[in-house]
Formats: structure tokens, C-alpha cells, sequence
């Protein structure tokens, strides 16, 4: 009997029996996604590098195979989604322009800024594009995106976000190459950097353009307006927090904070993450409901806002996930189709990875995107395991713990270290996050009318803030609430996910088996 002919409780029962039969028929994106991962981890770790003969002759052997056959088959979409692993990663160092060479020849380029200029020891960094490369007789347009390193005094008024600049001698130029690919410069690249430029201030100047309207900049001065009026409203170590977990820079804080924050297993609050998109999304849903607003409306207002703050904390990759994961859900609502968080996820990491791989290599991609995954697969298990427990506490000790279990041993492998009291903290902190987020935007866009009623609604923003100075600094402070890890390997890592795809694999089909007989004696 062929699968359309079967009854429809045959079916389920066929399904709930082999749930990997569901991942792979209805989340193709998972597979895409695994298989990708496969190639880019070929490309990275074996150098391989493929001539464009070599890509057309694989490309012509897997058609010719799809076209004998009648179909693609498993195998031949298989090795087409590895090669595209392979070549994606191999672009990524496919640079022709040699910048070092050209600038030395008497050329100047012209380079936008997209950063506010960040104090380091000894220089002012700052991130730019490179769009042109121009001498007297020639013009090449370029798109490389660069760390400007400024040396000795420069004009702050050029360096600022949307400004176009132009500069021709340099104090050093470094290309991020492959053969370089570690620590710093793998963090370089795969935010998609391709060179570090040494620059004398007195070398740069402003470019002249046509006034045009230009979002960068826009944003920076609303970020300016937002930090002027939480400077001017809150105590000093107060206000570079609430600036850290609204703008996700850690620089505002001390190296002491910082470290308060690292150890308590809390880190993620000050980093933008999905968990702010969460809070905004729920805030603004109860609101709106409140205000007597539609649900459609609910919907597309809510998707305006999480692209606004994006905008002003510069899309960083975890708003990008959170961001899109909510647009497909918008998307499937509108279109009448079912929504499949996983598959969405799966769907996103793809896309990203294709574009830049070697954001796969990225501590902050590996921690976004295990957490979200992490807290999908485990959170139900676990709000049933903890059943016993309030609702409320129940809820957030789940999600804390999904995500600890599932990033784990990134922490391990790249810090060596695991925070044993960031269940607890984090319970003590979470729930406070809708509350201070919800007063430091009212205060802000309060401070843009009235900077004394900003002051007087930060009252309470930095009663809260102070309350979590103060749990972090006590969580940080317990004794083994932190274990320093030796050197992690990548086998242990692997085999340490291997154990917990195996846990869930068993609970699954435990759970899958009691359903399917019920669904027989029914």
C-alpha cells in the first residue's frame, strides 16, 4: 500500500514510531543546514580550494546523474549542498584587490564609516568600508570592510557613523588572510572583515557627498540622544549598565562589572540577544492589547519595532536570528501555513552561513544559535520534568537550564570555564528585565521632551539596577559558583551533544510509544 493510500491513524502511528521520519520530512532545512556545516568544516580544516573547472565539472557530473535518474536523489543533493560549503567558504578569501599595493601607487580611498570610534590602549578603533580606491587617471570601486585603527589626534566629527572620509597614507595595512585564521582575526572575519588599517588622524579627512538621507547616521545620533539622556538620569555605574543590556556593548562597563557578570553565568543580559527581542515582543503584545489594537496590527507594529531597535543597536547577529524568526512566523500567519520554530531556525543559521561561513567559527553565532536551539528542544521536557514548581519559577528555570545545557560546552571550549550559579542568578535577574527595559525606553523617549520627568521615572530604573549590581556581584562571589576547565577538545564537545541528542531520542520515543498505543486502542 502506498503511503497517500494509508489511513490517516496508520499514518500517525507510522510517524509517532519513527520521529527522525518527521525531522527529516517536514524540517528539510535541518538536513540543509547539517550538510552545510559539513562543507564549510571540509573547507576550513583541509584547505581544500576548488577551481571554478572543478566546481562546473561537479555541477554538470550531479546533473547528468539527477537528469539519468528522473529525480535528484538523497545523494546528489547531498554532495551539491557540501560543495556549496566548500566554495562559500573558499570566496571568502577569493579577495583580487590588493590594497597595500594600490594605496602605495599613489592611490586614496574613500571609506565609510558604520561605527562610533571605541578607545583602545593606545589608539581609537573604528569600522569601516572601503567603497573606492581613486588616483588622477582611474577609479575602482571596491567593498571592504575594514578596522581602522586612528593613531594621534583625529576630527570627531568626520569619524562618526554615515560620515564618508578619504585617506592615502597609511601606518600599516594587514589583510586577514587564510593562513592567519585564529583568535582575533578569525573574530575579524567572521564579522566580515577583510583588512586592519594603522591610520595617522591627521591623514584622514572628510569626502564630499551629496546630502542624502543616510540611515547610519540617523541612528547614531538617536543612540547619542539614548545615552545622553540615561547619562544624565542615572548614577554613573547604573547608567553604563542599562546602556550595556540596551545596546549590547560591553564597553560601557568596568573590567571588575564585567567580570561579576562573566562568572555569575549572566553575561547574556548584556549582550543583545534573543531574550531582548522576547521581552519586547511580550511587552508590546500585552500593551497593544491593552490599547484595544487588532491582532494583525499587533503583529506588524510589533515586527516595525524589533526592526527600529536592530537599527539603532546595529543588527547585530543575535537580533538578526530572533528578528527573522519572528518574520517567518508573521509570514506563515499571514499565509495560512503552519510555523515550525526549528525549521526556522535551521532555515535562518542557513542563510547566514551561506553568506558569510565563517560566522560558523563565531563565539557569539555558536552561543545564539545552541541556546535558541537548545531552549526549543528541552524546554518542554523540562517544564514537565519541573512540574512541582510554581508556573512562574517553573517557566524561567527551564529556560535557564535548556540553554546552560545546551551551551555548555561552548563555554567550556572557548573560556574553560562554567558558571555553577547561573540557574539561581538568572532567576533573580530575568524576571526584572521586562520591568527596566520597559522604564529605560519610557525614560529615554520621556527625556526627549522633559529630562526632569526622565530623572524621575529612572528612579526606580536605578533601584532595579542597582538590585542587579548587587546579585551579581554576591553570585560571582559564592564559593565554586565558577569552575575553571582545562583545554576542552572538539571530540568532547561532539560526544558531550552526542549523549544529550541520545537523552532526548529515548524520552521522545518513550513518549511516542504510549501515544501510538493509545491511538491503537482508539
Amino acid at each position: 500500500m502506498k503511503n497517500s493510500e494509508m489511513p490517516p491513524r496508520i499514518k500517525r502511528i507510522l510517524l509517532i514510531n519513527n520521529p527522525l521520519r518527521g525531522i527529516v520530512l517536514n524540517r528539510p532545512f535541518c538536513s540543509l543546514l547539517i550538510l552545510l556545516i559539513l562543507g564549510i568544516t571540509v573547507g576550513h580544516f583541509t584547505e581544500l580550494s576548488l577551481s571554478i573547472w572543478a566546481i562546473a565539472f561537479i555541477v554538470i557530473a550531479l546533473s547528468a546523474i539527477g537528469f539519468y535518474l528522473r529525480k535528484l536523489n538523497v545523494v546528489v543533493m547531498s554532495i551539491l549542498i557540501i560543495t556549496l560549503g566548500v566554495v562559500s567558504y573558499q570566496l571568502q578569501f577569493s579577495n583580487s584587490i590588493q590594497m597595500k599595493s594600490l594605496l602605495l601607487d599613489e592611490y586614496y580611498a574613500v571609506a565609510k564609516v558604520i561605527s562610533a570610534p571605541v578607545e583602545k590602549n593606545g589608539y581609537w578603533e573604528s569600522d569601516v568600508v572601503i567603497t573606492k580606491l581613486i588616483n588622477f587617471e582611474n577609479e575602482i570601486r571596491v567593498n571592504e570592510k575594514s578596522k581602522a585603527r586612528l593613531f594621534n589626534n583625529f576630527d570627531s566629527n568626520i569619524i562618526k557613523p554615515g560620515e564618508v572620509i578619504t585617506f592615502q597614507r597609511y601606518i600599516f595595512i594587514e589583510g586577514i588572510s587564510r593562513n592567519k585564521l585564529d583568535g582575533y582575526h578569525m573574530y575579524l572575519k567572521s564579522r566580515g572583515f577583510n583588512y586592519i588599517i594603522g591610520l595617522s588622524g591627521g591623514n584622514v579627512a572628510k569626502y564630499n557627498t551629496s546630502n542624502t538621507f543616510n540611515i547610519l547616521s540617523h541612528s547614531n545620533r538617536l543612540k547619542e540622544t539614548s545615552e545622553d539622556i540615561l547619562d544624565s538620569t542615572l548614577e554613573k555605574p547604573q547608567s553604563a549598565l542599562m546602556k550595556s543590556v540596551i545596546f549590547g556593548n560591553q564597553g560601557y562597563l568596568s573590567a571588575e562589572l564585567l567580570d561579576y557578570f562573566s562568572k555569575s553565568g549572566t553575561a547574556h543580559i548584556i549582550a543583545v540577544s534573543g531574550l531582548h527581542v522576547g521581552i519586547i515582543v511580550l511587552l508590546l503584545e500585552r500593551f497593544l492589547s491593552l490599547l484595544g489594537v487588532g491582532r494583525n496590527s499587533r503583529l506588524l507594529l510589533t515586527m516595525t519595532v524589533i526592526f527600529a531597535y536592530a537599527y539603532v543597536v546595529g543588527f547585530p547577529v543575535s537580533i538578526i536570528r530572533a528578528g527573522s524568526m519572528y518574520g517567518l512566523f508573521l509570514l506563515g500567519y499571514f499565509l495560512h501555513r503552519s510555523y515550525d520554530s526549528i525549521n526556522s531556525l535551521a532555515f535562518i543559521a542557513f542563510i547566514v552561513l551561506v553568506i558569510n561561513p565563517i560566522t560558523l567559527f563565531s563565539v557569539s553565532f555558536q552561543l545564539s544559535f545552541m541556546a535558541t536551539l537548545s531552549i526549543l528542544i528541552l524546554y518542554p521536557m523540562l517544564n514537565k520534568l519541573l512540574w512541582r514548581i510554581p508556573t512562574l519559577i517553573r517557566k524561567l528555570l527551564a529556560v535557564t537550564l535548556a540553554a546552560q545545557i545546551g551551551t555548555m560546552p561552548i563555554m567550556a571550549y572557548h573560556f574553560r570555564q562554567i558558571s555553577i550559579i547561573a540557574p539561581l542568578s538568572n532567576l533573580l535577574i530575568v524576571p526584572i528585565l521586562g520591568g527596566l527595559l520597559t522604564l529605560a525606553f519610557l525614560s529615554i523617549f520621556t527625556g526627549m521632551i522633559s529630562i526632569g520627568a526622565a530623572a524621575t521615572i529612572n528612579i526606580f530604573t536605578n533601584t532595579l539596577l542597582s538590585y542587579m549590581i548587587q546579585i551579581v556581584k554576591i553570585s560571582s562571589n559564592v564559593p565554586f559558583s565558577n569552575i575553571s576547565l582545562q583545554e576542552m577538545k572538539i571530540y568532547e564537545v561532539l560526544i558531550y551533544y552526542l549523549i544529550i541528542i541520545a537523552i532526548c531520542f529515548f524520552i521522545k520515543k518513550s513518549k511516542n510509544q504510549i501515544e501510538s498505543g493509545v491511538l491503537e486502542e482508539a
